[in-house]
């Protein structure tokens, strides 16, 4: 049977249950479709590339997930850790400080009570000595150990001194032969055990609260140097 382009009526001896409707066509495909064709049908047909993985390799990349990751969360733990720590440092170091003032007030405190604790000792025992026996003795003797005297002397002392002072003119006489004249002269004014001496040279004050304040000086000096 040879085809036409033309409308045929076909008759057939049974009755037809079903139609489909089909187009058809001579022409030839395009040369562009006919490329994506090819190109389809070669993909479909190949075998899926397969990924090749050494057993080294993986490791490799398991661990650098790994320091990558541990990295990461060290530095996300350091950064949240690192304002409570510094605050918690700074408080510390507050208290620190806070305490070593409070510590360098006290031992100050303590130092002074003492200091004022010693030179009230001090004074009360030269108290308590000069009533028990004449310190005026010694007193002189130290001044006449430390001094060149000579010439003409007056010897100031407390009147309750005088008597002592005048039993042991002949041994001051002894010992001083380049004094001409000692005169003892009472002053009410001058603590016993203490005596303040004039000289051509000048004047030598051995009064107690002088040697007390001379006393505290040194007791100063020697403190100040701890």
């Amino acid at each position: 049977m040879k085809s036409s382009s033309k409308s045929r009526i076909l008759k057939l001896n049974r009755p037809v249950r079903g139609v489909r409707l089909v187009q058809w066509s001579n022409a030839e495909p395009e040369p562009e479709v006919q490329h994506w064709e090819a190109e389809l049908g070669q993909a479909q047909q190949a075998p899926p590339p397969h990924l090749t993985l050494s057993e080294e390799d993986l490791q490799e990349k398991l661990e650098a997930a790994f320091q990558e990751g541990f990295q990461a969360g060290y530095q996300q733990c350091q950064h949240e850790m690192q304002q409570p720590v510094q605050e918690a440092a700074e408080r510390l170091i507050s208290a620190v400080q806070t305490f070593e003032a409070e510590r360098s007030r006290f031992f100050q405190d303590l130092s002074n009570r003492l200091f004022n604790f010693v030179l009230t000792l001090a004074e009360r025992l030269v108290g308590t000595l000069q009533q028990e026996r004449p310190i005026i003795q010694q007193t002189l003797q130290k001044v006449l150990e430390d001094c060149l005297i000579q010439g003409e002397v007056k010897i100031y002392l407390n009147p309750a001194d005088l008597e002592t002072v005048q039993s042991m003119e002949a041994s001051l006489r002894q010992r001083l032969p380049d004094v001409k004249e000692i005169h003892l002269l009472p002053q009410e004014s001058i603590e016993r055990g203490g005596c303040l001496i004039e000289t051509p040279l000048g004047k030598l004050d051995a009064r107690m609260e002088t040697q007390l304040n001379e006393l505290t000086r040194q007791v100063k000096s020697i403190y100040q140097k701890l």
